[in-house]
């Protein structure tokens, strides 16, 4: 099943704006299928994720004289913010796992923590709202699942309920304050605009591409 998200892109090159390219993506899709199958049927969870770690950690060292030279609009070693925002967030996990995972070596733990922090701060220094929010939620889930909902099987309700009440308690404030446009908040907060750096704009033009070709589309990556 999990080969026919590749075999249908590289069956959409018939229709493709841009056979090269779908035939490129196609064929990065199936191997990077073929490496996921490979690694999840070798190693075990934990060496899978100390994999992540171990590269995500060789870029973000690579990727500091960049970032400290150019704060704000850091990219690292690759061609753009979001990219190493988007390791950096891989890093982040993977480091925060290893940390809380007792079965690992106290060093090793100890070089997770610091590289926790390192990723965090290429994050804050390529400024991508994305992978502070993602990182966020994750690192608020993880660290809930490991110190509240795992040890505390009795506690659970009350966790739920705790949430349950968090979150009325937020829509019940929105809903009494009709003036209060959280969004604008949280783009004012990033220094974003409601474009998303001009995202929209594509997304629109797309939605017209899309009307157009309803069914096959534009080929597999051919857009952008």
């Amino acid at each position: 099943v999990l080969f026919l998200f590749p075999a249908l892109a590289a069956f959409s090159v018939m229709w493709s704006v841009m056979p090269p390219e779908t035939v490129r993506y196609s064929l990065m899709i199936f191997l990077t299928l073929m490496i996921c199958v490979y690694a999840a049927s070798r190693l075990a969870p934990r060496q899978i994720i100390f994999a992540f770690f171990a590269a995500a950690t060789a870029t973000a060292f690579q990727s500091i004289p960049q970032a400290i030279s150019a704060p704000g609009d850091a990219i690292g070693v690759f061609d753009q913010k979001n990219v190493l925002a988007a390791r950096m967030t891989v890093l982040a996990f993977a480091a925060l796992v290893l940390a809380m995972d007792k079965e690992v070596n106290v060093f090793l733990r100890v070089f997770a923590c610091a590289m926790l922090a390192l990723a965090v701060g290429l994050m804050a220094l390529a400024n991508s709202a994305t992978s502070v929010i993602t990182s966020t939620l994750g690192f608020t889930f993880l660290i809930g699942y490991v110190a509240i909902w795992r040890p505390f099987r009795g506690g659970r309700i009350l966790a739920i309920a705790a949430v349950v009440f968090a979150v009325s308690a937020a829509t019940f404030y929105l809903a009494q304050n009709p003036y209060t446009d959280p969004v604008a908040q949280v783009f004012d907060a990033f220094g974003k605009d409601r474009t998303f750096t001009g995202r929209s704009v594509i997304w629109m033009s797309a939605d017209r591409l899309m009307d157009r070709n309803p069914i096959f589309g534009l080929g597999a990556n051919a857009f952008w």
